[in-house]
């Protein structure tokens, strides 16, 4: 049965960024490793896409979607390593060959979900983020996948929803402060490749600092609940897939929307070019 009514306490936001950035120092040389080379990925991504400009729309979504695959990839990698003192780099790599394409489809479900649940405003927005935020652990920890791992993190917040929302505020607090704000004043008036350095700055110390204090919070989770094997019903899936199809459609209607608003206006500033050239 489900644990839908916890009498025990989720340790503290102190002690967790404390064991988390612990964590963090035990292995920082990995990490930056790991990162060092995600970093070169971004970089040469922006050189390629911004600087060279190709100008090809299909190479440069190659491109992004390469660069979204190399983020993934590193984000498994640094989980793994987190999670075993004596695991290496080249055995995480190891073990993070057999998860990728499952790793993708839950980035992607969970992306689509969440986004679906935006279009009815903030508050789905905060929910979902707050209940699917263990999915990649779940996966990557448990048996389950896909839509099982996403609804099973549901599960594991049932009853801390209040205490999970706190911590997963204090992350976007963080970034907002350390990273938007200065992003957005007295860095905006400084060229563009800066910012982009500035970025992948940013990326190379946040990134592993959430991925563990993440992961902390999941395994103070399953210390308490220790759900076992889940396997959701249809009814659900079906749901909550309804939420990322509506964010697709959503999407592509918007875009559809300001295709023909700029051609509109292209016909309203060139109407000669139109009457010459009919359809």
């Amino acid at each position: 049965m489900l644990n839908s009514d916890p009498k025990e306490k989720l340790p503290s936001i102190k002690n967790t960024l404390t064991e988390a950035i612990a964590l963090y120092r035990g292995r920082f040389r990995d990490f930056s490793l790991v990162m060092g080379f995600q970093s070169v990925v971004s970089l040469a991504y922006y050189y390629i896409v911004f600087i060279i400009n190709p100008g090809y729309w299909w190479l440069q979504s190659l491109a992004g979607l390469f660069f979204v695959g190399i983020g993934i990839v590193t984000a498994i990698i640094q989980i793994y390593l987190v999670s075993d003192k004596k695991i290496t780099i080249r055995q995480s790599l190891v073990k993070t060959k057999g998860k990728i394409i499952g790793a993708f489809w839950i980035y992607f479900l969970v992306f689509i979900i969440i986004f679906g649940g935006a279009y009815l405003f903030l508050i789905p927005l905060a929910i979902f983020s707050t209940w699917f935020a263990f999915s990649r652990y779940i996966f990557l920890f448990e048996s389950e996948s896909g839509m099982d791992a996403i609804l099973k993190s549901r599960e594991y917040v049932r009853g801390y929803f209040w205490p999970i929302f706190v911590r997963l505020l204090i992350s976007v607090v963080f970034s907002i402060v350390f990273y938007l704000v200065p992003s957005f004043t007295f860095l905006k008036a400084l060229p563009k490749p800066f910012l982009y350095f500035w970025s992948t700055f940013w990326a190379f110390f946040a990134t592993p600092v959430f991925l563990i204090y993440w992961l902390v919070i999941y395994r103070q989770l399953v210390s308490i609940k220790n759900l076992g094997v889940f396997k959701a019903t249809n009814g659900k899936k079906a749901l909550y897939l309804g939420f990322g199809l509506l964010s697709i459609v959503v999407f592509f209607l918007l875009a559809f929307l300001i295709i023909v608003i700029f051609a509109m206006a292209y016909v309203a500033k060139n109407p000669s070019s139109f009457v010459n050239n009919p359809l």
